[in-house]
Protein backbone atom coordinates (compact mmCIF):
# COMPACT_ATOMS: atom_id res chain seq x y z
CA UNK A 1 0.00 0.00 0.00
CA UNK A 2 1.32 3.33 -1.17
CA UNK A 3 1.64 5.81 1.80
CA UNK A 4 2.57 9.33 -0.51
CA UNK A 5 -0.92 10.70 -1.79
CA UNK A 6 -1.59 10.04 -5.45
CA UNK A 7 -3.31 12.88 -7.84
CA UNK A 8 -4.98 11.16 -10.61
CA UNK A 9 -5.97 13.84 -12.73
CA UNK A 10 -8.36 12.87 -15.56
CA UNK A 11 -10.83 14.28 -18.55
CA UNK A 12 -12.34 12.04 -21.04
CA UNK A 13 -10.04 9.20 -22.36
CA UNK A 14 -11.64 6.21 -20.71
CA UNK A 15 -9.34 3.93 -23.99
CA UNK A 16 -6.27 5.39 -21.35
CA UNK A 17 -7.98 6.25 -17.85
CA UNK A 18 -8.81 2.70 -17.82
CA UNK A 19 -5.72 1.05 -18.07
CA UNK A 20 -3.65 3.80 -15.61
CA UNK A 21 -6.42 3.75 -13.10
CA UNK A 22 -5.58 -0.07 -13.39
CA UNK A 23 -1.85 0.31 -12.44
CA UNK A 24 -3.29 2.91 -9.62
CA UNK A 25 -5.68 0.26 -7.82
CA UNK A 26 -2.68 -2.42 -7.95
CA UNK A 27 -0.45 0.12 -5.85
CA UNK A 28 -3.53 0.48 -3.76
CA UNK A 29 -2.78 4.01 -2.07
CA UNK A 30 -4.11 5.52 1.05
CA UNK A 31 -5.18 8.38 0.08
CA UNK A 32 -6.63 9.27 -3.41
CA UNK A 33 -7.39 12.99 -5.06
CA UNK A 34 -9.16 11.84 -8.14
CA UNK A 35 -9.42 15.16 -10.11
CA UNK A 36 -11.53 15.42 -13.64
CA UNK A 37 -12.05 18.39 -15.55
CA UNK A 38 -15.54 18.75 -17.01
CA UNK A 39 -16.17 17.41 -20.70
CA UNK A 40 -18.00 20.28 -23.56
CA UNK A 41 -21.78 19.66 -23.33
CA UNK A 42 -21.79 20.38 -27.57
CA UNK A 43 -20.09 17.37 -27.89
CA UNK A 44 -21.85 14.77 -26.74
CA UNK A 45 -19.71 11.83 -27.09
CA UNK A 46 -17.01 13.88 -25.12
CA UNK A 47 -19.40 13.93 -22.18
CA UNK A 48 -20.40 10.02 -22.33
CA UNK A 49 -16.72 9.44 -22.02
CA UNK A 50 -16.10 11.99 -19.09
CA UNK A 51 -18.73 10.25 -17.18
CA UNK A 52 -17.18 6.74 -18.39
CA UNK A 53 -13.83 7.79 -16.33
CA UNK A 54 -15.81 9.18 -13.43
CA UNK A 55 -17.18 6.12 -12.76
CA UNK A 56 -13.78 4.43 -12.14
CA UNK A 57 -14.23 6.19 -8.69
CA UNK A 58 -16.43 3.30 -8.33
CA UNK A 59 -14.03 0.24 -8.54
CA UNK A 60 -12.15 1.29 -4.94
CA UNK A 61 -12.21 -1.76 -3.39
CA UNK A 62 -9.08 -1.37 -0.53
CA UNK A 63 -8.98 1.18 2.36
CA UNK A 64 -8.37 4.76 0.69
CA UNK A 65 -9.20 7.59 1.69
CA UNK A 66 -10.64 9.19 -1.40
CA UNK A 67 -11.19 12.61 -2.23
CA UNK A 68 -12.81 14.15 -5.34
CA UNK A 69 -12.76 17.24 -7.43
CA UNK A 70 -15.18 16.98 -10.62
CA UNK A 71 -15.43 19.79 -12.39
CA UNK A 72 -18.88 21.50 -12.70
CA UNK A 73 -17.77 23.59 -15.87
CA UNK A 74 -15.17 22.82 -18.85
CA UNK A 75 -11.85 24.54 -18.45
CA UNK A 76 -8.94 24.58 -20.91
CA UNK A 77 -6.24 22.41 -20.18
CA UNK A 78 -3.67 25.36 -18.62
CA UNK A 79 -6.56 25.58 -16.10
CA UNK A 80 -7.31 22.13 -15.30
CA UNK A 81 -4.00 21.20 -14.73
CA UNK A 82 -2.37 24.38 -12.63
CA UNK A 83 -5.53 24.09 -10.36
CA UNK A 84 -5.50 19.59 -9.95
CA UNK A 85 -1.94 20.35 -8.56
CA UNK A 86 -2.77 23.23 -6.88
CA UNK A 87 -5.49 21.73 -4.89
CA UNK A 88 -3.62 18.45 -4.28
CA UNK A 89 -0.62 20.89 -2.89
CA UNK A 90 -3.07 23.01 -0.93
CA UNK A 91 -3.90 20.03 0.77
CA UNK A 92 -0.66 17.97 1.00
CA UNK A 93 3.04 18.11 2.12
CA UNK A 94 3.62 15.97 -0.60
CA UNK A 95 2.46 13.71 -3.16
CA UNK A 96 2.51 11.50 -6.68
CA UNK A 97 0.43 12.87 -9.82
CA UNK A 98 -0.53 10.28 -12.21
CA UNK A 99 -2.18 11.31 -15.31
CA UNK A 100 -4.61 9.73 -17.36
CA UNK A 101 -2.70 8.79 -20.18
CA UNK A 102 0.57 7.40 -17.73
CA UNK A 103 0.68 3.89 -16.59
CA UNK A 104 3.26 3.55 -13.74
CA UNK A 105 4.89 0.76 -12.65
CA UNK A 106 4.66 -0.62 -9.22
CA UNK A 107 8.07 -0.31 -9.25
CA UNK A 108 7.51 3.52 -9.49
CA UNK A 109 5.51 3.44 -6.65
CA UNK A 110 8.06 1.63 -4.44
CA UNK A 111 10.86 3.61 -5.67
CA UNK A 112 9.13 7.14 -5.33
CA UNK A 113 7.66 5.97 -1.42
CA UNK A 114 11.44 5.01 -0.82
CA UNK A 115 13.25 8.80 -1.99
CA UNK A 116 10.58 11.35 -1.30
CA UNK A 117 10.85 11.43 2.80
CA UNK A 118 14.91 10.67 1.96
CA UNK A 119 15.12 14.77 -0.32
CA UNK A 120 12.00 16.31 1.11
CA UNK A 121 14.68 19.13 3.15
CA UNK A 122 17.01 19.35 0.26
CA UNK A 123 15.89 21.89 -1.65
CA UNK A 124 18.16 20.98 -4.20
CA UNK A 125 15.58 17.88 -5.22
CA UNK A 126 12.86 19.28 -6.95
CA UNK A 127 11.05 16.50 -8.38
CA UNK A 128 11.27 12.94 -8.55
CA UNK A 129 10.24 11.73 -11.84
CA UNK A 130 9.86 8.20 -12.90
CA UNK A 131 10.59 8.92 -16.56
CA UNK A 132 14.29 7.67 -17.88
CA UNK A 133 14.33 7.87 -21.83
CA UNK A 134 18.16 7.20 -22.22
CA UNK A 135 19.28 4.54 -19.67
CA UNK A 136 21.83 3.66 -22.00
CA UNK A 137 23.61 7.23 -20.57
CA UNK A 138 24.20 6.13 -17.40
CA UNK A 139 28.15 6.42 -16.89
CA UNK A 140 28.39 5.38 -13.10
CA UNK A 141 25.32 2.84 -13.02
CA UNK A 142 23.77 4.88 -10.33
CA UNK A 143 20.31 3.13 -8.87
CA UNK A 144 19.07 6.61 -9.68
CA UNK A 145 20.63 10.04 -9.74
CA UNK A 146 20.42 14.26 -10.26
CA UNK A 147 19.69 15.55 -13.81
CA UNK A 148 18.42 19.16 -15.13
CA UNK A 149 15.87 17.03 -17.17
CA UNK A 150 13.00 16.76 -15.49
CA UNK A 151 10.03 15.11 -17.29
CA UNK A 152 6.57 14.28 -15.94
CA UNK A 153 4.73 11.14 -17.06
CA UNK A 154 4.40 10.01 -13.82
CA UNK A 155 6.45 12.16 -11.45
CA UNK A 156 6.27 13.16 -7.09
CA UNK A 157 7.26 16.39 -5.59
CA UNK A 158 6.54 18.61 -2.61
CA UNK A 159 4.18 21.21 -1.14
CA UNK A 160 7.45 23.80 -0.27
CA UNK A 161 8.44 23.26 -3.91
CA UNK A 162 5.39 24.17 -5.25
CA UNK A 163 4.10 27.08 -3.73
CA UNK A 164 7.65 29.06 -4.75
CA UNK A 165 6.52 28.83 -8.75
CA UNK A 166 6.86 32.22 -10.00
CA UNK A 167 4.25 31.23 -12.79
CA UNK A 168 5.13 34.72 -14.55
CA UNK A 169 8.76 33.79 -14.46
CA UNK A 170 9.62 37.44 -13.59
CA UNK A 171 13.15 36.70 -12.14
CA UNK A 172 14.01 35.98 -16.16
CA UNK A 173 15.27 38.90 -17.56
CA UNK A 174 18.51 39.30 -15.06
CA UNK A 175 18.94 35.39 -14.46
CA UNK A 176 19.52 34.71 -17.75
CA UNK A 177 22.12 37.04 -18.15
CA UNK A 178 23.70 36.42 -14.37
CA UNK A 179 26.59 34.22 -13.40
CA UNK A 180 23.92 31.83 -11.20
CA UNK A 181 22.75 30.76 -14.81
CA UNK A 182 25.91 30.04 -17.01
CA UNK A 183 27.37 27.86 -13.94
CA UNK A 184 23.94 25.93 -13.99
CA UNK A 185 24.69 24.34 -17.12
CA UNK A 186 28.09 22.89 -18.23
CA UNK A 187 29.04 24.32 -21.31
CA UNK A 188 28.29 27.21 -23.28
CA UNK A 189 25.88 25.62 -26.09
CA UNK A 190 23.47 24.21 -23.43
CA UNK A 191 23.93 27.02 -21.82
CA UNK A 192 22.62 29.54 -24.67
CA UNK A 193 20.51 26.60 -26.21
CA UNK A 194 18.26 27.32 -22.88
CA UNK A 195 18.13 30.99 -22.86
CA UNK A 196 16.78 31.02 -26.50
CA UNK A 197 13.90 28.65 -25.34
CA UNK A 198 13.80 30.81 -22.15
CA UNK A 199 13.27 33.18 -24.07
CA UNK A 200 10.34 32.09 -25.86
CA UNK A 201 8.89 30.72 -23.06
CA UNK A 202 8.85 34.02 -21.48
CA UNK A 203 7.38 35.83 -24.29
CA UNK A 204 5.01 33.69 -24.52
CA UNK A 205 3.51 32.91 -21.30
CA UNK A 206 2.90 37.16 -20.34
CA UNK A 207 -0.02 35.57 -22.87
CA UNK A 208 -2.62 33.09 -22.47
CA UNK A 209 0.12 30.63 -23.06
CA UNK A 210 0.28 28.62 -19.68
CA UNK A 211 2.29 25.27 -19.56
CA UNK A 212 2.87 24.30 -15.85
CA UNK A 213 5.78 21.73 -16.52
CA UNK A 214 7.74 24.47 -18.49
CA UNK A 215 7.12 26.95 -15.72
CA UNK A 216 8.14 24.19 -12.90
CA UNK A 217 11.22 23.38 -14.89
CA UNK A 218 12.77 26.89 -15.26
CA UNK A 219 11.73 27.87 -11.77
CA UNK A 220 13.45 24.56 -10.80
CA UNK A 221 16.93 26.15 -12.60
CA UNK A 222 16.27 29.46 -11.17
CA UNK A 223 16.41 27.61 -7.61
CA UNK A 224 19.44 25.62 -8.57
CA UNK A 225 17.27 22.08 -8.41
CA UNK A 226 17.77 19.28 -9.82
CA UNK A 227 14.92 16.19 -10.93
CA UNK A 228 15.74 12.58 -9.76
CA UNK A 229 15.67 10.13 -12.25
CA UNK A 230 15.50 6.17 -12.20
CA UNK A 231 17.91 3.41 -14.26
CA UNK A 232 15.33 2.49 -16.16
CA UNK A 233 12.14 3.76 -17.11
CA UNK A 234 9.04 3.07 -14.78
CA UNK A 235 6.06 4.79 -16.50
CA UNK A 236 4.93 3.53 -19.38
CA UNK A 237 3.00 7.48 -21.83
CA UNK A 238 0.81 5.69 -23.51
CA UNK A 239 -0.48 9.10 -24.96
CA UNK A 240 2.29 8.89 -27.26
CA UNK A 241 1.32 5.73 -28.86
CA UNK A 242 -2.09 6.78 -29.89
CA UNK A 243 -3.46 4.49 -32.41
CA UNK A 244 0.03 4.21 -34.07
CA UNK A 245 1.16 1.08 -32.22
CA UNK A 246 4.81 1.61 -34.23
CA UNK A 247 5.45 4.99 -32.37
CA UNK A 248 5.54 2.35 -28.61
CA UNK A 249 9.08 0.82 -30.47
CA UNK A 250 9.84 4.29 -31.75
CA UNK A 251 9.40 6.04 -28.23
CA UNK A 252 10.58 5.44 -25.18
CA UNK A 253 8.72 7.13 -23.30
CA UNK A 254 5.87 4.18 -24.28
CA UNK A 255 8.09 1.24 -22.80
CA UNK A 256 8.64 0.48 -19.07
CA UNK A 257 12.36 -0.64 -18.66
CA UNK A 258 12.20 -2.15 -15.58
CA UNK A 259 9.71 -4.91 -14.61
CA UNK A 260 10.34 -5.87 -11.29
CA UNK A 261 7.27 -4.99 -8.54
CA UNK A 262 10.15 -3.45 -6.10
CA UNK A 263 12.78 -0.79 -7.03
CA UNK A 264 16.17 -1.92 -5.69
CA UNK A 265 18.40 0.46 -4.82
CA UNK A 266 22.04 -0.90 -5.33
CA UNK A 267 24.26 1.84 -5.90
CA UNK A 268 23.08 5.89 -4.86
CA UNK A 269 24.79 8.92 -5.60
CA UNK A 270 27.18 10.78 -3.31
CA UNK A 271 26.10 14.22 -3.73
CA UNK A 272 22.79 15.69 -5.78
CA UNK A 273 24.85 17.33 -8.81
CA UNK A 274 24.20 16.32 -12.29
CA UNK A 275 26.70 13.17 -13.94
CA UNK A 276 27.81 12.68 -17.44
CA UNK A 277 24.41 11.88 -18.26
CA UNK A 278 23.41 15.05 -19.06
CA UNK A 279 25.91 16.32 -21.71
CA UNK A 280 25.45 12.63 -23.08
CA UNK A 281 21.81 13.33 -22.75
CA UNK A 282 21.82 16.68 -24.45
CA UNK A 283 24.13 15.87 -27.68
CA UNK A 284 23.22 12.62 -28.33
CA UNK A 285 19.49 12.41 -27.31
CA UNK A 286 17.42 15.89 -27.17
CA UNK A 287 19.88 17.92 -29.82
CA UNK A 288 19.48 14.72 -32.15
CA UNK A 289 15.89 14.49 -31.94
CA UNK A 290 15.25 18.27 -32.80
CA UNK A 291 16.94 18.29 -35.71
CA UNK A 292 15.74 15.40 -36.64
CA UNK A 293 12.21 16.21 -36.60
CA UNK A 294 13.26 20.03 -38.29
CA UNK A 295 14.77 17.97 -41.37
CA UNK A 296 11.76 16.11 -41.59
CA UNK A 297 9.32 19.13 -41.49
CA UNK A 298 11.85 20.86 -44.03
CA UNK A 299 11.63 17.31 -46.38
CA UNK A 300 7.37 17.13 -45.92
CA UNK A 301 7.38 21.32 -47.13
Amino acid sequence: MVETPILYITFARPEYACQSFAAIKKAKPKKLYFYSNKARTEKADEVQRNEEVRSYINQIDWVCDVKTWFRDEYVDVFTSLWGAIDWVFDNEEKAIIIEEDVVASLAFFDYVEKLIDKYKDNEKVWIISGNNVAPQYNPKELSFFPTRWANIYGWASWQSRWKTLDRKMSYWNSFKNSKEYREYYEDWFSSWFFKIKGNNLYKKIQGDYNPWDMIFNNNMRKNYGYCIIPHSNLCQDIGVIGANHENARKNPLAVVTYNQTEFIIENEPNEITPTDYDLIYFYKHFLKNIIYRRLIKIFKR
